[in-house]
């Protein structure tokens, strides 16, 4: 990097980093005067973002939250079906009514907030303060707010990798080079370059870089998208250095924010399968950015791993917690029957091991395939309010009558239930309710392997409006006939359909 060393201060156009020379080489002495510049707004129409946290309160939102909770990732937003493709700028009504519908943001540009670029700092890599219009940000924060107050904003901070060569100058000493100096590319199909987190220097750009984020008010947190494996596997593969050394790197980058930043911070890494029992004191939550194991989705002994993880990061972690769980789908149609049970397995996997949030991304082949990451819709599963948790934290991973591999969890409104048992099984609730999926009004359901559902309580006794359409009718005494035998739908809860049911839908006819 080519900036000036303190035996050389007078060719100040070679500052790249102003902040980092003073931390590091202690510097007391303001240049900005020298260079023309009144304060660093003048490089930009609007002001630097420095405003106390907006309300309400980061843990009231987390507490008042309602479930399942959905954070929406770093990738494009789709509509609801039927499945259209739908970018955040193509239709912005839409956007807002889709996007406020998730408890977490991750797209800070939305905003009209970007890095402050200056003489002293002139790329986005070495920027350390966020700079907008006030009254387009605000107007944009409302758009979120109104709609749904309790969401989290969290921009994701790049900590191991850069998209672009332009992050840095090309000589920058804040890449990591091989020992043919050339910058080491990640091996990704796209443009991904590596930055030597051993560096002092970056450490300590990173930390002003969340410290200018955690100035901004409109940021209850950050994200980073990228954490130590990825570290430690280059520098194991080009220099021998093992992995204490890149830990303790991230470990003191954690120290330095949380010396810097309010209490309520929140700072969430992606740990996809791992636990973080290193970072454990500094981190709110693990974005669990799981993948299957297989061409037809995850096996069960995955499933076992994920809910481990899923288990002691709600446990250890640091408060507020905040975990996300990010379920992947087939390669089929995002809507199609294997994505959307699968969504379903990840949803109440979520909801019966976890306090936090759910992602499920499926990818988008045939004429989706010009998002080759991945399409994210609002599956109309999510669109039910299961309220809040009965009980404490003793509930979470609660087995359904001591049978292996079947959990279930209580909330407000209804239940979780979520089956890895190997084998469908049926559960019996202690009132009548009515699937999500299903559509089955009863107290006795029955759940494939391998799937998962959500059961809404019923506020008055029965339900002899089987199909949910609004009215009871002949339709819904033929389908409590064609079920004679059956477990589903047991009006009475007697755990068998037969004259009885058809009894009580006959006597509510037209209600």
């Amino acid at each position: 990097l080519a900036y000036c060393r303190v035996s050389d201060v007078s060719p100040l156009a070679g500052l790249v980093n102003l902040r980092v020379l003073k931390l590091h080489h202690n510097l007391t002495r303001d240049f900005t005067p020298l260079l023309g510049l009144k304060n660093l707004t003048d490089f930009d129409n609007g002001g630097i973002c420095e405003i106390a946290p907006l309300p309400p309160p980061v843990t009231e939102r987390i507490v008042n939250k309602t479930f399942p909770s959905i954070a929406l990732p770093p990738h494009s937003l789709y509509n609801t079906a039927p499945v259209r493709r739908l970018t955040y700028w193509d239709d912005p009504d839409i956007y807002y009514d889709v996007a406020t519908k998730h408890n977490m943001h991750h797209y800070a540009h939305r905003f009209g907030l970007r890095w402050q670029l200056t003489p002293i700092e002139p790329t986005e890599g070495l920027a350390a303060r966020l700079s907008g219009h006030p009254e387009h940000v605000m107007n944009e924060y409302q758009k979120y707010a109104q709609r749904n107050p309790n969401m989290l904003f969290l921009p994701t901070v790049a900590i191991g990798i850069y998209g672009g060569l332009d992050a840095f100058p090309p000589d920058s000493d804040f890449w990591l080079r091989d020992a043919n100096g050339q910058i080491i590319k990640n091996e990704v199909p796209w443009d991904e370059y590596t930055i030597d987190i051993l560096n002092p220097e970056v450490q300590q750009l990173v930390i002003e870089q969340v410290v200018g984020i955690a100035e901004c008010g409109y940021f209850n947190g950050v994200m980073f998208d990228t954490w130590a494996p990825y570290h430690i596997g280059v520098y194991g593969k080009h220099f021998n250095i093992g992995e204490e050394e890149v830990i303790a790197a991230y470990i003191k980058i954690l120290k330095g924010i949380r010396a810097r930043v309010r209490d309520d911070f929140l700072i969430l890494v992606n740990r996809n399968r791992k636990k973080s029992p290193r970072y454990a004191e500094w981190i709110n939550g693990s974005h669990m950015e799981t993948a299957p194991d297989h061409p037809g989705g995850y096996t069960h002994e995955r499933l076992m791993t994920i809910e481990d993880s899923l288990l002691w990061n709600e446990e250890h972690l640091r408060e507020p917690r905040i975990n996300i769980l990010h379920g992947e789908g087939v390669n089929q149609p995002i809507d199609g029957p294997d994505n959307l049970c699968w969504m379903r397995v990840f949803t109440t996997l979520s909801l019966t091991h976890s306090d936090g949030y759910c992602i499920f991304i499926a990818p988008v082949p045939g004429e989706y395939k010009e998002v080759p990451d991945g399409g994210h819709i609002w599956y109309d599963f999510w669109n039910i309010d299961l309220g809040r948790p009965v009980g404490g934290a003793e509930t979470k991973g609660q087995l359904y009558d001591n049978r292996n591999g079947i959990f279930i969890r209580e909330f407000t409104n209804g239940w979780a239930v979520y089956n890895r048992s190997g084998q469908e099984q049926r559960i019996q609730l202690p009132m009548q309710a009515t699937g999500v999926e299903s559509g089955i009004t009863s107290r006795t359901h029955t759940l494939p392997d391998l799937d998962g559902e959500m059961y809404l309580k019923q506020e008055t006794g029965t339900s002899a409006d089987v199909n949910s359409d609004g009215v009871v009718n002949i339709q819904d005494l033929v389908i409590v006939a064609n079920a004679l035998g059956k477990a589903e739908p047991d009006l009475n809860g007697d755990g068998v359909v037969n004259i009885l049911d058809l009894v009580i839908v006959a006597n509510a006819f037209g209600n």
